[in-house]
Formats: C-alpha cells, structure tokens, sequence
C-alpha cells in the first residue's frame, strides 16, 4: 500500500511509512470500535478500542496492531452464531474482514484457528445449524475471493518450488522469560484486568453468550502455545511464540472490561447504588487517557536508555532508542541528518543518493540491478533486486536463505579477480551487479558469516568506489 501510493503521489515511498502507520494505528481504533459496537453499548464499544495499543505498543507494525485489535470481536461476531439482532455479522462483511485480515497479517488468525474451531464447534452442538453453515460457506468463500490475489499465488508456490522457512527460528528473549504467558499474574493495572477477565470466562461461561466462545478461543491460543513450545524444543522453530502473550492479553483484556461492566449493575442494585452519569464518563474518560500516554511514552522520540547520564565517548551502540527515536536518527538518503535530534545522537549514515548516482553512471539511469548490501537500509530508498538480506529472522520462506548464503559462502572462498567475476555472474540463484559492503581488517564485511576479500574485485571485472561514508564500499559490475 506503501509503494502504491508512492506511485500515485510521485513522493519517495520511506516519506510515507510515517503517514501509513498512523492511519492504520486510527483504523485500529475505529473499525474495533464500530465492531465492538454491534456487540455491546457505545461506551464499552469506545473502552475496547482503547486496549488494543496498550497490549501491543510497537507502533512501527501498526498493522499487527489493526488485526489485533479486531480480531476478537470478528471471531465473536462472525463464529459464536449470533443473530444480526444481537450483533453478528452478515457473511459478506464477515468474510470480507476475514480476507483483508489475511492479507494483512495472518498470524493471529493462525494462532486462532483452534479456538474458532472449538466455536464452530459448540455452536453446531446447538439446533438450527444449516443456516450456521450455510453462513460459514459464505464467509469462507468471500475470504477467499478477497484475499485470492495474495493467497493463489502464494499456495501454488508453496506447492511447486523449494521453501525454506527461517524466520520462526528466531530466538526471543521474550519466550525464555516469559515461557507459559500469564499476564494475569502481574501486579500492574493490565494484568488485574486481565485476571478480572479470566475470571468472568469462568464465572459467566453459562450465562453470558460472550463468556464460552472467549474462554475457547482462548483456550486454543494456549493449545497453539503448547504445540509450537514441544516443536521449539525439537527443531528450533518457534511459531512466533513471541507473539502469544500479546493475543492472550488481548482476549483476556477485552474479557476484564466486559466482566466489569456485568458486575457492576448487580452491585449497584444490591447496594441500592445509582452513580450519576458522570462517574462512567469519568472512568472511560481516565482509561482513554490512561492509554493516550502511555502510547505516547511509546511512539514518540525520547532520550534512548541510558544516554541522559552516560559519559561523551559513551557508543551509540551501547544505546537503546526507542523505534520512534531510532526512525530521527537516522540520516535522510542524501546523507543529512534531522533536524530533530543532536549531532551526537545521529546513525551512521547510509548514502543512498550517492550509491544510486555512481550505479547509473555505470549501469544506466534505468538499471534495477540485482545487489548485496551489507545495510538494509538501501532498500528503503532504492527499487532494487536483493540478492540476500544479513540475517535470516525475516527471510521469505521462498527466498531460500540457507542455499543463497551458501553461494555467497562458495564466492567468500574464491579470491583470484577473475575466477570471482565470473562465479558471482553465475551463481545459483542468478548474478549479482553491485555489492555494497563495508571495510574492516578482515576484508569487505557482509553479515557475520560472510566477508569478501577486496583482491576478489580488483581484476577489472568491477568499479571500486571506496570514499563513501561509514566504512562503505561500492562494487559495480562492469557492463
């Protein structure tokens, strides 16, 4: 969506990411809102849409926040057989979410599947059950059809060429010290939501329509956990582990707000209570803020950890920016720093306009070249072919990590000029035309597996530019 609207609006796609991820933070917001709304009153509705940033703050994936904040009550809404009266939703928009859901982020409805399950499930043990099928038809069929132009392709590839999946072995820290997520045992403002919430599955799970198929979903997230932890101990693959907590706080939150809501009419009664109207807006109005700041702590620029009191030759790598703080620091493509940060908390710059100008002098102002670069950062700024990305936590599972590090490791062993030339013409996976490393007493760095030895460019195959900033080193393939 980034780069297509790049596209319509002749702007620079990295200038946009800003913009993007505050209208899918505000969509999150809204469409929970409008969602909840079908399902419960207006202030509960605006309570629920206020939780979903508090669970996941990372606001640089604000779509992981949208589907977040959605997902349960879509799941509520489309499987526990409600009647439009009291709040489910009509196949088409249901299956219509379903297939943007898709499109945007699938994990938390894969870590949900067990739990949808179980209340389509329990809601097939009650009668009337053809027009519930009937509707799940729909449903999965508009989700299909809306999201087919992502899935086909993806599942015939996935049927057809060599995968090789690496990015769910990514090992946490959070799933080491967090290995079974309890949020409800933590002494803070959310985890006593959360156990209020764990208690009212229980508690109403035969009195209210909401209380059952939430404590199954649940129960299904727990069961995802469970699986991926015994398949982490025997090959090392997590399943995003990592990601469990959030959706468990997520359920379990938006369960505490409704289990305070029914408990509170009985108590007032029972004490002859009648608060002014005034208390409830008071409450929403301090959750809303509440929420507000704390998103703000998150998303704005702050000193990074530890950089308030540390001495002057103190290393920027020994710092912890917070992302909002680490996006300002970073120089622009042409190599000038913010204007919103000190000098002193400026990145190393990556000079993307000067690497694109000495490629096309070489190569055409039209080259899209197939290139390694030692900095992501590169294809922030430019449209060009990635032979291999450093690490692998991120890798497409069809991009064949592990095979195309390899070549790299073949081409590492080579340093006659003229033997390297033509090896890294004609690797496995296609040519590579421009190498952007990075200088070091070992050779031009890579990633930490893989460091080249500058004699390998120096028969006249390649370009040298070797006066660019930060250590870099441009490599351009001679036409």
């Amino acid at each position: 969506l980034v780069a297509r609207a790049s596209e319509l609006l002749d702007r620079p796609t990295w200038s946009l990411v800003g913009g993007m991820e505050i209208l899918f933070i505000s969509a999150s917001a809204l469409v929970a809102f409008l969602l909840w709304r079908r399902l419960t009153t207006p202030p509960v509705a605006l309570a629920m849409a206020a939780v979903a940033p508090v669970v996941f703050m990372h606001g640089h994936k604000s779509y992981e926040i949208l589907t977040l904040a959605v997902f349960v009550p879509w799941a509520l809404a489309t499987f526990a057989g409600l009647s439009r009266e009291r709040g489910g939703l009509h196949w088409l928009p249901a299956g219509v979410i379903g297939g943007l859901f898709v499109c945007t982020y699938t994990g938390y409805l894969i870590f949900g599947v067990a739990g949808g399950l179980a209340i389509i499930a329990a809601r097939l043990l009650r009668p009337n059950r053809k027009p519930y099928l009937l509707h799940l038809l729909g449903v999965l069929v508009t989700s299909v059809v809306v999201s087919s132009w992502y899935v086909v392709p993806l599942v015939w590839a996935y049927l057809t060429k060599t995968r090789n999946v690496v990015a769910d072995t990514y090992p946490n820290i959070v799933i080491g010290e967090d290995p079974v997520p309890l949020p409800f045992l933590e002494a803070t403002p959310i985890g006593l939501l959360t156990l209020a919430g764990l208690f009212g599955l229980f508690w109403y799970r035969k009195r209210e329509w909401w209380a059952l198929p939430m404590l199954l979903l649940l129960g299904g997230i727990y069961l995802y956990w469970a699986v991926y932890m015994v398949q982490l101990v025997g090959n090392g693959h997590t399943g995003f582990l990592v990601k469990i907590p959030r959706m468990v706080t997520m359920v379990l939150v938006t369960a505490g707000v409704l289990t305070l809501v029914r408990v509170a009419k009985p108590l007032a009664e029972r004490f002859r209570l009648v608060p002014p109207r005034s208390v409830g807006v008071a409450a929403l109005a301090v959750l809303l803020v509440s929420s507000g700041l704390l998103a703000w702590d998150k998303w704005t620029p702050g000193n990074p950890k530890g950089f308030a009191d540390a001495e002057p030759q103190v290393q920027q790598s020994q710092l912890e920016p917070n992302p909002a703080l680490h996006a300002h620091m970073q120089p622009g493509p042409d190599g000038e720093p913010s204007r919103f940060v000190p000098r002193d908390l400026v990145a190393t710059p990556m000079p993307a306009d000067r690497i694109a100008a000495e490629v096309e002098a070489r190569l055409g102002p039209d080259a899209r070249p197939m290139s390694l670069s030692t900095d992501m950062r590169l294809y922030a700024y430019e449209l060009w072919w990635g032979y291999l990305q450093r690490g692998h936590y991120s890798a497409n599972s069809l991009m064949r990590y592990t095979e195309r590090s390899a070549e790299l490791e073949k081409l590492e062993a080579i340093t006659d000029p003229r033997e390297f030339a033509a090896a890294s013409a004609d690797t496995r996976f296609g040519g590579i035309d421009v190498f952007v490393l990075r200088k070091n007493p070992d050779g031009w760095y890579f990633n930490n597996r893989v460091t080249f030895d500058p004699a390998s460019f120096r028969g006249g195959a390649f370009d040298i530019v070797d006066d660019l900033p930060a250590g870099l080193v441009l490599a351009v393939r001679n036409p």
